[in-house]
Order: C-alpha cells, then structure tokens, then sequence
C-alpha cells in the first residue's frame, strides 16, 4: 500500500510541478504587467551608474522604459557591452510615459485623430543627432537603445517576449 501511495505521490509531483511553475510564472508576470514599478525625475537609482541623473522609469515583465541624461563619454562607457552606431536620420523611440497614454488611450475617437497624434508624440523621442543600439528578435522581443547629443538624454525601451 505504502509503495502505491508514493507512486502517486511521485506521479503528482512530475505532472503538476511543471504546471504549477507555469502558473505561477503567468501569475507573476500579469501582477508585475499590473503594478508597474516607476519613477520621474530621479537624482539616482541602484541599477543605473552614479553619472546618470534625471532619472524616469516604467518597469514591468513585459514592457520596459527608461531615460536619464548623462555625458556621452560616460554613456559610451555604460554602453560598451551594445554595438553603438551613429544615427543617419532619425531614431523614434517609445519613452517612458509611452504605456501609461497608450493604456488610456486604445479606445480613442477617430474624429480626434490629429489631437491624438499630438499627443502620442510627447511620449516618443525623435532623435537626429546620436548614438543607438537596436536588437529586435523574432518573437518581438528585444530592446532599443538611443543617446541624445543635442540634450545628453539617454532612452532604452526593452521587452522579452
């Protein structure tokens, strides 16, 4: 009897530890998606270098956004691990503040249309004049990374999908 009763046990353990892990991975990640960690205009945070200043942030598992200024010598430093390349053009990058307009404003009037694309842009950095670093995967997942000559302004959006 004892020998089946541990059968069991080991069976349940093998079946459902692998379902519960998963559970327990999307439960984890829709409460991170619904309770953003964030901050606006920062003097420091822990995982960012001591050269960056005026520092906002918006956290989740599946969208990330932040943006600080920082001299580019010290910006070329923390960034060595990308391959920079000079901007030709323009870089638009989501800022920030992008997720929290683009969850108020999914449902928008279509007759608001150029009110709407006014709006959009102050949550999107256009730059001319930099640096940036892009990988984007097949499955959506990746990061962009842009540095502001003209403002010392550092954007980098990621997400892992």
């Amino acid at each position: 009897m004892k020998r089946w009763l541990t059968t069991i046990i080991v069976a349940g353990v093998v079946v459902f530890n692998p379902v519960t892990i998963f559970v327990a991975w999307i439960g984890t990640a829709q409460w991170s998606n619904n309770h953003p960690e964030t901050g606006t205009n920062l003097s420091a945070v822990d995982w960012l270098p001591a050269s960056a200043s005026d520092i906002s942030y918006w956290k989740t598992y599946s969208w990330s956004a932040w943006e600080f200024t920082m001299k580019e010598e010290e910006f070329r430093k923390w960034a060595s691990r990308y391959e920079l390349r000079e901007i030709s053009g323009a870089q638009s990058i989501e800022r920030f503040s992008w997720i929290q307009f683009w969850r108020s404003h999914r449902d928008y009037d279509g007759d608001a249309w150029e009110e709407e694309e006014r709006e959009k842009r102050k949550h999107v950095a256009t730059v001319r004049n930099g640096l940036f670093a892009t990988e984007r995967r097949k499955d959506g997942g990746g990061y962009k990374l842009v540095f502001d000559r003209e403002t010392n302004r550092v954007y980098h959006q990621s997400n892992p999908r």
